[in-house]
């Protein structure tokens, strides 16, 4: 579903990681590390900014939900902030803050 910048943080929510595992398991979780701001990282997407985000994946910020990391979601049904930008879910542990474009 397309949708451009102003509607990020309408399509922004929590979720359990029990309703993520069907795409964890087509490979399509990605991992942001807590120091992100996941909006902006959905926006920069969204621009294909592909510098930045190769610049994230190199310095390992963003990921693959690895194995271990699955495992350990499952354990206890982590809540996470997801945001779709299909095919990707990109996923993020819940802050004491919701994520905002600034």
């Amino acid at each position: 579903m397309p949708f451009d910048n102003s509607d990020l943080n309408q399509h922004t929510a929590k979720i359990h990681w029990h309703e993520l595992q069907p795409h964890f398991a087509r490979g399509r979780v990605l991992y942001l590390s807590p120091s992100l701001n996941l909006l902006e990282v959905a926006q920069a997407m969204l621009q294909d900014n592909s510098v930045y985000i190769a610049e994230l994946i190199e310095q390992q910020k963003i990921a693959p939900v690895s194995e271990q990391q699955a495992l350990d979601f499952y354990q206890t049904n982590q809540q996470l902030w997801a945001v779709v930008l299909a095919p990707w879910v990109l996923v993020q542990p819940v802050a004491d803050k919701s994520p905002t474009l600034q």
